[in-house]
């Protein structure tokens, strides 16, 4: 049962993602990869969220495991992060770099303000 909810919602996540992601990079419409910035902080943020509800409460594992590991690891994405910086880098000599260089800054930074501030938010919950 744990396996097929956890594919479940990560096939759910993942669809979120893929939405979310081309909804945003079109609205934008830039180069950069703002669609995956989005993705990422907002994953961020109901990690956090997440873990602030669960904190000190009695959360069933498998509900902790669905909605983590399932949607959340579905739904947020280090790979495509990666592969968009490196693609970012190579678009355009200094500038390139520079732009990659604020690719990976960025959403570190941004992210962990995301999971505090779900973490806060979630323990209000």
């Amino acid at each position: 049962m744990t396996w097929l909810l956890i594919g479940v919602m990560g096939a759910l996540g993942t669809l979120a993602r893929y939405g979310v992601s081309g909804v945003v990079q079109r609205r934008w419409q830039t180069t950069f990869p703002v669609g995956t910035l989005v993705v990422n902080l907002t994953g961020a943020l109901g990690a956090g969220l997440l873990l602030g509800i669960v904190t000190g409460r009695s959360v069933p594992d498998l509900a902790l495991v669905a909605a983590g590991v399932g949607f959340l690891g579905g739904y947020s994405t280090f790979s495509t992060w990666m592969v968009e910086t490196v693609l970012v880098a190579e678009s355009g000599g200094r500038s390139g770099v520079r732009r990659a260089a604020e690719n990976l800054a960025i959403p570190m930074v941004a992210g962990v303000v995301a999971v505090w501030i779900g973490f806060v938010l979630g323990g209000l919950v």
